[in-house]
C-alpha cells in the first residue's frame, strides 16, 4: 500500500506502455485507487485482500477543465500530464489525488489537487463529488502519503503542503501549500517514503 508504480499496460499514443504514478491500498484494505500518468483518470475500485483481486473499477477525472489547460496526448510521456499522486484518509472515505497540468496561459505545468469521497456508489456520484483544494503555478504535484502524525503531505517537488485533517470535506480539511521546505531535495519523480499507511490507523 504505499507509491508503487503500476504495470498496467495502458498505451501511449505511441504505443508505449505508461508505467508511472502511484497505486494505493486503503487502510481499511477494502479500495484501491491507481493514478495513471499520461491519461485524465485514476481508476478506483474494491479490492479483495484475500484474493489480491479488484473490482467495479471506476474511472475518475482528476483534472481541471479542457477549456483551461493544454492536454495534447503526443507529448504525455515527456511532460508527465494527468494523475500521479493517490492517497487515501485513515478511514478510507477520502479520497485525494495530485495530478499536474500546463495551463494555456503558460508553457510551465501546475500542480493540481483534489478531494473525492470515495464511499459513494457510482462513478458519477464520486465524479460529482470532487472538491478542488489548490494548484500551484510552476511546481509539479507528485506523491502523496499518510504521515504518523495522521496528517497527509503532498510533494510539490522541493516542499511538502500538508492536509491537517484528512478525513474532514472540502475546505475543512485544513490544507496548507508548501509548508515544509526539503532543503534543496528535489526529484524529477516526486516520491515519498513508502509504507504501509494500515499501521497508522
Amino acid at each position: 500500500t504505499g507509491n508503487f508504480i503500476p504495470s498496467i499496460n495502458y498505451p501511449d499514443s505511441a504505443g508505449h506502455p505508461v508505467l508511472a504514478g502511484c497505486i494505493k491500498v486503503s487502510p481499511l484494505g477494502n479500495k484501491f485507487a491507481a493514478a495513471f500518468t499520461s491519461y485524465n483518470f485514476i481508476e478506483l475500485g474494491d479490492f479483495d485482500t484475500q484474493t489480491g483481486m479488484v473490482s467495479n473499477v471506476k474511472k475518475i477525472i482528476a483534472a481541471p477543465p479542457p477549456a483551461d489547460t493544454l492536454y495534447n496526448p503526443s507529448f504525455v510521456r515527456r511532460f508527465g500530464y494527468g494523475p500521479d499522486g493517490v492517497e487515501f484518509s485513515p478511514s478510507g472515505q477520502r479520497l485525494y489525488v495530485s495530478s499536474n497540468y500546463e495551463v494555456k496561459t503558460s508553457i510551465y505545468m501546475t500542480g493540481y489537487l483534489y478531494q473525492f469521497d470515495a464511499t459513494l456508489p457510482t462513478e458519477a456520484a464520486i465524479q460529482s463529488s470532487q472538491y478542488f483544494i489548490d494548484s500551484i503555478y510552476n511546481f509539479r504535484a507528485g506523491a502523496i502519503q499518510l504521515a504518523n502524525n495522521g496528517k497527509m503531505y503532498i510533494n510539490f517537488e522541493g516542499y511538502l503542503s500538508e492536509i491537517a485533517n484528512p478525513e474532514n470535506t472540502g475546505i475543512s480539511c485544513n490544507y496548507t501549500p508548501l509548508l515544509l521546505p526539503l532543503g534543496g531535495a528535489q526529484s524529477f519523480s516526486r516520491p515519498l517514503p513508502i509504507f504501509l499507511q494500515s499501521y497508522l490507523r
